[in-house]
């Protein structure tokens, strides 16, 4: 019920088509045999999520049908960070390198820096990391979080100064902004700290609890939730107009799960009885119209919502309910294709679940052990016998 599907990438950047021939030769098969999937994971890129000729698009014009789309928010949440960092300080000039100063430091040999006396950062937000969240966290999630308390302590401990960090490497994110957290506490020229300060308070308050939350409450269901969190925290963490504006266009470009299907999605799961009863009535509204589109547009994104309900302005006009969309459009609204001819009157008295997950991030840890095995280790069972000792080891180095 579950599409995940990567292939080696396309000799031509962005050439959608090719990227989406495997998968529609998996959806040709699936649809042969009479077992249609629900729900395509990916992240937020346009091979993907293009409106006309994006994989998932191309997925739907070969089952003649929509599919729920579960855009990573582990992806989303980056986005913001990385258009803040590119104003402060610069854009990349390479896989492993920055064109700004504090890019450039940040990438360099960080144990020969030595700690400096600063003021703690108070965060802005009392986020609380739970422990079933802890136990899950990767080496380099635990690294982040070590930093962040330190940061947030106003001392860099010799432990924490003296062990390493992961390279340098623009796929992963969450190693630089540790690098960035441990530049901000040790001695470099003054004139640097005012920009990595807005860097670093953004990961304390914003990116590192926008990440727990997203790997505490990973169901697609709250997928809005999450979204409408991130949404609040950029208004009411970042100082300064100008910053706030560029990770708020970020949003407005990549609001996946602002759109309907995922909105009537969480209010069907919602523990509010009236927010699950007006879910209930719209499905049902849309049901009778039997509405059959393939088409996709994002929403008109209103940064401006109380609630994540708000996030998308669903209204009935004409009888029929409509959405605005990102061309200040009204698109009608279909069925979410995760509850398509579910029956709806089981969940009036309790909430919608679903296993399926708002981020991708397993899957693409284990895409990335296996492009890394194969390259190491010849025949099936040895490579699968190196992956799984790879996977024993970081449990019990974390």
């Amino acid at each position: 019920r579950l599409l995940s599907t990567w292939d080696s990438p396309p000799r031509t950047v962005g050439a959608a088509p090719t990227v989406s021939a495997p998968c529609r030769s998996t959806s040709q098969g699936w649809v042969s045999h009479l077992t249609p999937f629900l729900c395509v994971g990916c992240d937020g890129t346009a091979t993907n999520t293009g409106r006309s000729n994006g994989a998932i698009s191309l997925l739907e014009q070969q089952l003649g049908r929509q599919v729920q789309r579960s855009v990573c928010s582990l992806h989303r949440i980056e986005l913001p960070f990385r258009h803040l960092f590119a104003a402060l300080d610069g854009t990349t000039t390479g896989p492993t390198s920055f064109s700004g100063p504090i890019g450039t430091l940040a990438g360099g040999n960080l144990r020969k820096l030595t700690p400096r006396k600063f003021t703690p950062l108070t965060p802005s937000s009392s986020f609380v990391l739970s422990a079933d969240v802890a136990q899950g966290l990767s080496w380099d999630q635990k690294q982040l979080h070590r930093h962040i308390q330190a940061v947030c302590a106003g001392e860099l401990p010799d432990k924490l100064a003296r062990s390493s960090i992961g390279p340098l490497c623009h796929a992963r994110w969450i190693t630089f902004q540790t690098r960035l957290v441990r530049l901000f506490m040790c001695n470099i020229n003054s004139s640097y700290y005012p920009k990595l300060r807005k860097l670093v308070k953004y990961i304390v308050d914003i990116y590192f609890p926008m990440h727990m939350s997203i790997k505490h409450k990973s169901s697609i269901i709250q997928g809005p939730i999450n979204l409408f969190m991130e949404l609040s925290l950029i208004k009411t963490c970042i100082k300064g107009q100008k910053d706030v504006n560029t990770c708020l266009e970020v949003l407005k470009n990549n609001c996946y799960f602002a759109h309907p299907h995922s909105i009537l999605l969480s209010m069907l799961g919602d523990p509010t009885y009236s927010i699950r009863k007006r879910a209930i009535d719209i499905i049902n509204d849309v049901r009778i119209s039997n509405i059959n589109s393939l088409s996709y547009f994002l929403p008109k994104f209103n940064i401006d919502a109380n609630s994540y309900i708000d996030m998308c302005t669903m209204e009935r006009i004409n009888g029929q309910w409509k959405y605005l969309d990102i061309f200040d459009k009204h698109v009608l609204i279909t069925e979410p294709p995760l509850i398509r001819n579910l029956d709806l009157t089981v969940y009036i008295n309790e909430p919608y679940t679903s296993d399926f997950s708002c981020h991708t991030q397993s899957v693409e840890r284990h895409v990335a052990l296996t492009t890394r095995v194969t390259k190491t280790v010849c025949g099936r069972e040895n490579q699968s016998a190196e992956g799984m000792l790879v996977i024993k080891g970081r449990r019990l180095r974390c």
